[in-house]
């Protein structure tokens, strides 16, 4: 009798699983994506279409004798999971690899291909037209993002902010910090905290600027 897996989450851990076992067992792979997610490109793919269309790899053919079900497992148990659709699916061993969340652009927040990358398109659009960008947040998301759009378009004024009093506040060596401010300074792209750091003429109207707000969670997997 063939040993049957269910894995839940269709990420990096979850995808590599199920490749390995493919031969071996019975897998199926629930997620409710139609595409794996390259989540480390998301920063990049926000700033560049050619990227974007690169970020994202349909699960069709991910597997040769296993099944991928597009569906959110509800409901798991020691004898296999429930899908949002009502679908049963029974197993000799479950695998919870579900991930990690985070806000959007750091990751995407909707299921659909095609509706991330329109998604992204907007954002792209939004940030190409503004002529000053605000980042809530200076950790390694906000500093990366910041980073991605001074790359693309470097004479567009960049502010972070963040409430702690140091840029990538946390378990990180001064050196490190000091070596970030140097590129943020040679970027001109001003940091500061609690709201105080900027260049310019703060009065400009309001539609000139873009605000993608972000969390100052430091963990992205």
């Amino acid at each position: 009798m063939t040993v049957s897996v269910v894995i839940i989450g269709g990420g990096y851990g979850g995808i590599s699983l199920a490749k390995a076992l493919d031969d071996a067992v019975d897998v199926v792979l629930v997620d409710p994506k139609d595409s794996f997610v390259h989540s480390v490109a998301a920063l990049r793919s926000l700033v560049s279409k050619e990227w974007a269309e690169r970020m994202f790899f349909r699960y069709d053919g991910l597997l040769t004798r296993g099944r991928v079900v597009r569906d959110r497992a509800v409901k798991v148990d020691a004898q296999g999971a429930t899908t949002a659709g009502g679908q049963r699916i029974g197993a000799d061993y479950v695998v919870l690899a579900s991930g990690s969340s985070y806000p959007y652009p750091a990751k995407m927040d909707v299921d659909d291909t095609a509706e991330a990358l329109t998604k992204q398109a907007v954002t792209r659009e939004q940030l190409a037209s503004a002529s000053r960008v605000l980042l809530v947040g200076a950790g390694p998301v906000g500093l990366e993002l910041a980073g991605e759009i001074t790359d693309v378009w470097p004479d567009k004024e960049v502010t972070i902010v963040d409430v702690a009093d140091e840029v990538l506040s946390g378990a990180y060596s001064p050196e490190l910090r000091d070596r970030l401010r140097r590129q943020l300074r040679r970027a001109r792209c001003p940091a500061g905290p609690r709201c105080s750091a900027g260049r310019g003429d703060h009065r400009r109207p309001r539609r000139e600027r873009s605000h993608l707000g972000l969390d100052h969670s430091r963990r992205r997997d």
